[in-house]
């Protein structure tokens, strides 16, 4: 299915991209209601995920708008800060279903599980293109034969075993079949092809397979998996990692416990032999270590406290902007009695987050590792996704700290006029008894 993500939090984006890639669907991803409502409008989506809480109109307001309710888009509703009456005006609004944050990506699932067992509200819409595996540059003479005898030659773009981008041609329709003959690299081997077209545009075509023969998808496995440059996304490793510690946040508001378990589960994905988290104190002055992996004594005591604002850290914390050093001993900057203990611990890969919620800075999650080689985009969204959900996990343990305070200044506010009345009864019987002798 193509599936519309509309979310602010750019790594969260990534997850759901990567998640939405590796079990079969297209990802469109923007940022805005704005955005969203153009892209409606721009091409056909099987289903929308929309956050509530974005810049500019809300999530609701969209939903609301009479144009998206025309299109009949089934449409989940993930958000983190949704009141129980704000839910149920989504689902009122036409939501099929809604999911709180952090997302428990099986029941994410789930839900297009069932959105894609539906019937299509627009029978004359044309195939689908399914991902099912990683596309990959590659370079291909390509010759194509359209269902009205017509036949165009051009290049491939990029190439996957469900299908094929070709630089633009003579197929401009979506839904328009051909058949293409693709000219392997060995420039003798010919594969022909039955196609349909799911997307036209200025850039070319993209091309969903039909009915590939086993030794077809076999030999395009092979040729994606041979092409130069490329890498495979080790995605279900780092789906893995944001769902544990998902489940830890909905399972416990015990924030040591969260943080352990975040910090567990990102050594066993990124590779980094080092990590700390610092929370800024209540003042917002200074940076306290809450938890580390890794660190030799003397670091984690030049670490324990930090100034906000001063060195790497703590301008992190302050500007809310992630840093990325390739070379962390000749560049990271923890103050002069740190450098030789940096040099010392060999690093040479270092990563700097920053944990927020709502905007607000809470503190840093940073990796190092001793290997040169650096952190990819993808393991840096993945510590972006993590730090957030710890962000997330602060909110909550917070929140639950204040109700309970409420709560109980509430029993004591009742316990004090209880008593205020049994001594106001007490008062007024004395009284009476004495007035009566």
């Amino acid at each position: 299915m193509r599936v519309l993500v509309v979310e602010d939090d750019r790594a969260l984006c990534e997850v759901f991209a990567e998640f939405l890639r590796e079990v079969g669907h297209q990802p469109v991803v923007v940022h805005t209601a704005e955005a969203a409502l153009d892209a409606l409008r721009a091409e056909r989506h099987e289903a929308m995920l929309l956050d509530i809480v974005l810049p500019g109109m809300s999530g609701i307001d969209l939903l609301k708008l009479q144009v998206v309710r025309e299109l009949r888009v089934p449409t989940v509703v993930i958000s983190g800060r949704a009141t129980e009456s704000q839910a149920q005006d989504c689902l009122r609004s036409g939501a099929f279903d809604f999911i709180g944050k952090p997302v428990a990506l099986q029941r994410l699932a789930e839900v297009l599980g069932c959105l894609e067992s539906r019937p299509s509200a627009r029978p004359d819409a044309p195939p689908i293109e399914r991902r099912r595996a990683p596309r990959t540059p590659v370079a291909l003479p390509v010759r194509a034969r359209e269902s009205n005898g017509r036949e165009w030659e051009s290049t491939s773009v990029n190439l996957s075993t469900t299908g094929v981008k070709i630089g633009a041609g003579g197929v401009t329709r979506p839904g328009q079949e051909a058949m293409l003959t693709l000219t392997l690299p060995d420039g003798e081997t010919r594969l022909d092809v039955a196609s349909v077209v799911v997307r036209a545009d200025f850039g070319g075509c993209a091309f969903h397979f039909l009915n590939l023969s086993d030794r077809q998808w076999s030999q395009l496995d092979d040729l994606v998996s041979r092409s130069e440059g490329f890498r495979r996304l080790h995605v279900e490793p780092h789906l893995r990692i944001v769902h544990v510690i998902g489940e830890a946040i909905s399972a416990s508001l015990d924030v040591d416990e969260v943080l352990r378990i975040a910090l567990d589960a990102l050594t066993q994905v990124t590779g980094h032999e080092i990590s700390s988290l610092h929370l800024l104190s209540a003042d917002g002055a200074l940076l306290d270590l809450r938890g580390d992996r890794g660190l030799r004594p003397r670091l984690r005591e030049l670490l324990r406290v930090l100034p906000a604002g001063q060195g790497v850290l703590g301008r992190v914390a302050a500007s809310g902007h992630t840093v990325d050093l390739a070379d962390a001993g000749a560049s990271i900057d923890l103050g002069p009695s740190t450098r030789a203990v940096v040099d010392e611990e060999g690093i040479r890969a270092f990563v700097c987050v920053p944990v927020k919620n709502r905007g607000r800075p809470l503190g840093v999650l940073s990796l190092g590792r001793r290997a040169s080689e650096p952190f990819t985009q993808s393991e840096i969204a993945l510590v972006e996704a993590s730090a957030n959900q710890i962000g997330l996990a602060l909110a909550n343990a917070q929140l639950h700290s204040d109700t309970r305070r409420q709560v109980e200044d509430l029993r004591v506010a009742e316990a004090q006029l209880i008593e205020g009345d049994k001594l106001s009864t007490a008062g007024k019987v004395a009284s009476g008894l004495a007035h009566e002798i």
